[in-house]
Order: structure tokens, then sequence, then C-alpha cells
């Protein structure tokens, strides 16, 4: 544990716990969670379309404790999903400190030159 400069503890685990004196010697505490963070390892990915797939990894950080669902969705860009890609839309779940999921892209194969 760490002593904050508000009177809080920080715990190993993230977890900040304050406490505050009332009035009368009523001493209160409660605990914040830090929300955890989730990021995509890939920003631009570039590949033939003869690869199959691709693999993109999400990561989740800052709180990693208790299950966190992350829905996610495949939007257009350069690539168009049904020409380029298929759609991938859904919900993962991480559990109690996991931090790694990994989402896989079908790339769909054409025989059409793409000049971009």
């Amino acid at each position: 544990t760490r002593r904050l400069h508000n009177g809080g503890v920080t715990s190993a685990e993230g977890r900040v716990i304050m406490g505050r004196r009332l009035a009368g010697g009523v001493q209160v505490e409660f605990e914040v969670t830090p929300s955890p963070e989730v990021n995509l390892q890939a920003e631009d990915v570039e590949v033939l379309e003869t690869v199959g797939s691709i693999s993109v990894e999400m990561t989740r950080s800052v709180n990693v404790f208790g299950n966190v669902n992350v829905t996610y969705d495949t939007l257009n860009a350069t690539a168009k999903w049904g020409v380029h890609f298929e759609r991938v839309h859904g919900m993962v779940t991480f559990g109690d400190k996991e931090v790694t999921k990994t989402l896989t892209i079908p790339i769909i194969a054409r025989d059409v030159f793409d000049a971009s």
C-alpha cells in the first residue's frame, strides 16, 4: 500500500481506500476502484488478401480485477466490410485478472486489383 496526498491509501491491487473524519468523531471509509482501460495493440494493419485473417489483441490495464464486458465492432475505413473483410462484432468478457483477448477478423480474398 502507499499513502496518497489526500489521506487515502492505494493498495497493490490499484484500489483506493479513502477515509474522512466527520464532525462528532465519526470515521467514514470508502473504496474507489479505478475503471479499467482496454486498448487495441494495432492501430493500422495492412495485409495481403491471401492471409485469410488477421488477429488483433485487446489489452486491459489500470484495473484488472473483476469481470469487464467490452463490446466491439469492425467498421469501414479504406477497407470495406463485405468487400475486403467480414464484419466482426460482439462482446468479450475479461475475467478477474485477465488482461488479453484476441479478435480474429476474416479477410476476403478477391481477384480484383485495388489501386489504393
